[in-house]
């Protein structure tokens, strides 16, 4: 016999928190269909997948990574994966997915890519003298130069002691 239950419907949401190596990944369920949503999650990957799966397990799909939430659910609303263990400065493409007693439905894909690993550069000491020093460094990430750090250094000082400066140059990092 058909059934005659109608997926669910859901929109994939850019992402959030995004590190180094995790990200928060969000979805939302619009319309939970005419049967409880009793899976919900992610799929991921390094390669985009453009063409939606379909009415298939996640576990199937074309995607390397995946991430269920078990529920019995006849909401609509937002969830969300902090996923983590990915790769630095990497480009990454997901969907989120609900299932419900008519099948798999998939939201579209969005790309994201994690951060990159800042770059530290350690400039000539300055401020000199027999018993102090002024050590400097600059911080960039993607080319832009985040902050100046200048560390303060006396054979006088115990290490807990020790004066740290930064000046914020860049703001909203």
């Amino acid at each position: 016999f058909p059934s005659h239950d109608t997926p669910a419907t859901l929109n994939t949401l850019a992402v959030s928190n995004i590190g180094l190596n995790f990200v928060t990944m969000n979805g939302e369920v619009t319309d939970y269909g005419t049967s409880p949503i009793d899976e919900r999650g992610f799929v991921w990957d390094t390669v985009s997948h453009p063409v939606n799966p379909g009415n298939i397990d996640h576990t199937l799909t074309a995607y390397a990574n995946n991430n269920v939430h078990a529920l019995v659910s006849m909401t609509t609303g937002t969830f969300s994966y902090s996923a983590a263990v990915l790769l630095a400065n990497t480009q990454y493409y997901y969907r989120a997915f609900v299932h419900n007693y008519a099948g798999w439905t998939y939201g579209e894909e969005i790309a994201f890519r994690t951060i990159s690993t800042p770059t530290v550069t350690l400039l000539d000491e300055t401020n000199v003298s027999a018993v102090t020093a002024q050590l400097n460094a600059v911080i960039t990430y993607d080319g832009e130069q985040l902050c100046d750090y200048r560390f303060g250094w006396d054979l006088h000082t115990h290490a807990a002691d020790a004066n740290l400066y930064a000046t914020n140059i860049v703001t909203g990092k």
